[in-house]
């Protein structure tokens, strides 16, 4: 089992992956994972928030 995550306007993005082998969590995997994926990840984020007409430096917290 795996996904990602991303928590909007931290520009945060994560992946979590189940070894069901040893019934852990696979942090040695994941940080591969994200390494690799992570720039996709935020461009995507990016088109989707323009799509949407969100603008991050105008979020307030």
């Amino acid at each position: 089992m795996s996904g990602n995550s991303y928590f909007t306007g931290t520009d945060d993005f994560f992946v979590r992956i189940w070894n069901s082998g040893t019934g852990q969590w696979d942090e040695t995997l994941e940080k591969q994972v994200e390494e690799r994926e992570i720039i996709e990840w935020r461009r995507e984020m990016e088109e989707k928030e323009e799509a949407a007409g969100i603008d991050q430096a105008k979020i307030i917290l």
